[in-house]
């Protein structure tokens, strides 16, 4: 099959003379694209071809379930909290004053960094970014 030439060509990969570990661990690809060609490594630095996802949580499985229901539980009152506070205000006519409107203000606020803001700050803490 024939591409256009604006298309790169994957040639089979090959390795180099090297140990059986690294033949295993590593694939060098040859890319052409017109006259030129690119030899591309993708190596692992590490000795178990096998990704452990561990290595990529923040604390242990048992720190992260716990940190999980934490910022659930906050999530949940904190919106429950709010619309509530929003909901009374609202179906009340007494309670229609300036200062409860205010507070209706700084609950839609909180409502607003509890959706955008808690999830990343969960996440921020759980991972760690390699």
């Amino acid at each position: 099959m024939v591409y256009p030439r604006n298309f790169y060509n994957i040639i089979q990969p090959y390795t180099t003379e090297e140990s059986d570990l690294h033949k295993a661990a590593a694939g060098y690809f040859k890319i052409k694209s017109g006259g030129a060609t690119i030899i591309m490594n993708a190596s692992l630095n590490a000795t178990d071809a096998t990704l452990v996802p561990e290595l990529f949580y923040r604390h242990s499985m048992t720190m992260t379930a716990v940190y999980c229901v934490a910022y659930l539980l906050v999530f949940a009152l904190g919106i429950v909290g709010n619309f509530f506070v929003i909901a009374v205000v609202f179906r009340s006519p007494r309670m229609r004053t300036v200062t409860n409107f205010f507070i209706v203000n700084l609950a839609i606020a909180d409502i607003l960094v509890i959706v955008f803001c808690l999830p990343a700050t969960l996440m921020s803490n759980i991972f760690v970014r390699k």
